[in-house]
């Protein structure tokens, strides 16, 4: 119910937003109900939060980290970027079947933990964080959520809980409709599977 409300409220909110815009900078209410969400936060001067993704593995976890931005841009108002030091949220979408997943896994959970700025989150997703679970917490406490490769439609709900562990291998996300986001303008990748199936 909460959450209901909290989206009825958030859309409301960018509702008022985008007439607000509208009525102060004097264009049309149809140019700015085309604009993406992100430029309607930048033209009124409210910061984002930044996400930065390192992507371990296969074109699955391609996909999944383009729906993982997709879903933190319209639902927790982060934009992506390229930089892990600037970033308030650090993902890292790993991969089981690659070499040595667990030992790249740790590691770089290591090196993002002393680089990230003060405040900042880390996320584990993908296979890796499905076959380990809690376990991933327990060796990485700073670690503050856990999301495996069939429950990537929760992050919304994950980064904003501490110590979230999501990893529900019977959890169906084939009839979710998942917010748009492509890494590159000229090719789109497609779920054929989940996991390595």
């Amino acid at each position: 119910a909460l959450g209901s409300r909290f989206a009825k409220s958030s859309k409301a909110l960018f509702l008022f937003t985008r007439s607000l815009i509208a009525s102060t900078i004097r264009i049309s209410a149809a140019t700015v109900a085309a604009m993406p969400l992100v430029l309607l936060f930048v033209a009124l001067g409210i910061a984002l939060k930044k996400v930065f993704i390192e992507t371990l593995g296969c074109a699955m976890d391609v996909r999944d980290t383009e729906h993982i931005i997709a879903e933190l841009q319209s639902k927790e108002n982060y934009t992506p970027t390229l930089n892990h030091k600037e970033a308030d949220l650090i993902i890292i979408n790993t991969c089981s079947a690659r070499d040595k997943p667990v030992q790249k896994l740790f590691s770089e959970l290591g090196a993002y933990n002393k680089k990230k700025k003060l405040g900042a989150k880390i996320g584990v997703t993908g296979c890796s964080a499905s076959h380990l679970g809690k376990e991933i917490i327990k060796r990485a406490p700073y670690v503050d959520f856990v999301l495996g490769a069939r429950n990537i439609s929760k992050i919304s709900k994950a980064v904003v809980i501490k110590g979230s562990v999501e990893i529900d291998i019977n959890h169906d996300e084939t009839n979710y409709e998942f917010q748009d986001f492509r890494s590159s303008p000229y090719k789109a990748s497609v779920n054929i599977s989940l996991g390595c199936d």
